[in-house]
């Protein structure tokens, strides 16, 4: 359970915990979080968080800025400082930012100010004490990158098509294809895809991908006007497969920016 205003959580992120109680991540994973420095976690959508990770806000670095890493401003009381310096014990390095689609493995640590880009993977016991590129696998301490986990190419693809945003009857779509892609090749999967993007697709739409792909169909949306194919020398209409995109967009059907 988070309560924190300074803890945000996007829809459908998991956290597992083996030893404590889940429920309490807020307690047990969200450290040195003081409302003093106001800084803030935020973690998106999708995400799994594994077992014992951390995330170290700012009131973990005691300032490097002064004489000595004691933090003589918060005994404001014993050594006659001003109460409006306590802020000053530590640095602040900023908010710590986790992106959508984001695996965060067993034991890692998140120190502050750390931004982890979309579909990144932090390896178990990996210590992030920088910025992680959208992904990217980062392993080690402290992490380093490992590897890309696609080409460029389809990074781009993957950022630009934003498929955490999609509503739920998308998404279902979206597992039904990622629980096929073990029996059939990467192109066929990608092919699969290519009907998705940032705009919503309507019940029956999504059928008709589903069907085209041998794809569980959503009985309830069976009801509507099916999606007609688009007849040779038809321009550009409202089925999925013909969506047209504004300029500066990646267009899932030609597979390359406009």
């Amino acid at each position: 359970m988070v309560s924190d205003p300074n803890i945000s959580v996007g829809d459908y992120t998991i956290y597992n915990d083996f030893v404590n109680d889940p429920t309490q991540f807020e307690k047990n994973n969200v450290l040195y979080h003081y409302p003093v420095n106001g800084d803030r976690l935020v973690i998106g959508k999708y995400c799994s968080i594994a077992c014992g990770a951390k995330f170290l806000l700012s009131s973990a670095n005691h300032t490097l800025r002064s004489l000595s890493t004691y933090p003589f401003p918060i005994f404001y009381e014993a050594w006659g400082t001003p109460v409006s310096e306590v802020s000053s014990a530590w640095d602040n390095r900023g908010d710590i930012v986790i992106g959508n689609d984001v695996w965060i493995g067993y034991e890692a640590v998140i120190l502050s100010g750390v931004h982890i880009g979309d579909g990144a993977i932090i390896g178990a016991r990996a210590v992030v004490t920088r910025d992680v590129e959208p992904y990217t696998i980062m392993g080690g301490v402290p992490a380093r990158p490992i590897r890309k986990r696609y080409d460029e190419e389809t990074i781009q693809r993957l950022l630009a098509l934003r498929w955490w945003d999609f509503p739920p009857e998308q998404m279902q779509l979206i597992a039904d294809v990622q629980n096929r892609t073990d029996a059939i090749s990467r192109a066929a999967a990608e092919e699969a895809l290519e009907p998705l993007t940032q705009q919503p697709m309507t019940p029956a739409e999504v059928n008709h991908a589903r069907r085209q792909h041998n794809l569980p169909l959503d009985s309830e949306a069976e009801t509507e006007q099916p999606v007609q194919p688009k007849q040779s020398g038809e321009s550009p209409s409202a089925g999925a497969a013909a969506r047209t995109h504004p300029p500066g967009q990646f267009s899932p059907a030609s597979r390359r920016w406009e």
